[in-house]
């Protein structure tokens, strides 16, 4: 069963009743935060990281307060960022004020979301990035009032290692048509699995650029 991560919807769940009858929990411990967070009186506007740990771990806790076997239950990894045009381009931290979500990518093409792979590449353009180590996120700013935050490989394994300390059942992934292939790859080295030989297909498309069926 998919299941939120945030213990305000997760307490509608009678957690012990239904454990018997699944086979494990898929904590969906991403869109913790977005841009429907201006339309709650808590959180508010506010700018904040949608795979927080410290968060994610208060989720969890509901869990084990229910006495959920650690082993059933799966940990939700992100391969997208939630983000968000800044109302003030002074105040660019996690905290600060949005006013809207941010431009859409080039891929996806939705204000509020962008892909592992579109960050990349927002990224390799000369955005800005700031760590934040008790979130485990990355931050991302660029053209004055963009942000978007997101796991990139190193805020990947972190939640990956969190999920071996506290012997949980294993991960999932949403989704992995949003990653360029290095959170993919960092996810196969971290759970020490061989990679695998990739193929190229038949065909390919281009963001912005699918042909008709009939020139297929």
């Amino acid at each position: 069963m998919a299941s939120p991560a945030s213990y305000w919807y997760l307490r509608g769940f009678n957690l012990q009743e239904m454990e018997p009858y699944l086979d494990w929990f898929n904590v969906m411990t991403y869109d913790i935060h977005g841009v429907w967070d201006a339309k709650i009186d808590s959180p508010g506007p506010y700018a904040q990281a949608h795979t927080n740990l410290t968060e994610i771990k208060m989720g969890l806790e509901l869990l084990w307060r229910n006495n959920i076997n650690p082993e059933r239950v799966t940990l939700g990894l992100g391969f997208y960022g939630r983000s968000f045009t800044m109302k003030d381009p002074g105040c660019m931290e996690a905290g600060c004020e949005f006013s809207e979500g941010a431009n859409g990518g080039s891929c996806t093409g939705t204000p509020g979301v962008l892909s592992a792979g579109e960050i990349n590449e927002i990224i390799k353009n000369g955005a800005k990035i700031t760590y934040d180590e008790e979130a485990a996120v990355q931050i991302v700013t660029w053209d004055s009032d963009q942000w978007v935050s997101f796991d990139d490989t190193k805020t990947l394994g972190m939640k990956v290692d969190f999920a071996n300390q506290h012997c949980l059942g294993g991960t999932m992934v949403w989704a992995i048509d949003l990653d360029d292939g290095s959170l993919t790859k960092a996810l196969g080295e971290n759970i020490q699995r061989p990679e695998l030989p990739t193929y190229s297909p038949r065909y390919y498309f281009e963001c912005g650029n699918i042909p008709d069926k009939s020139e297929l």
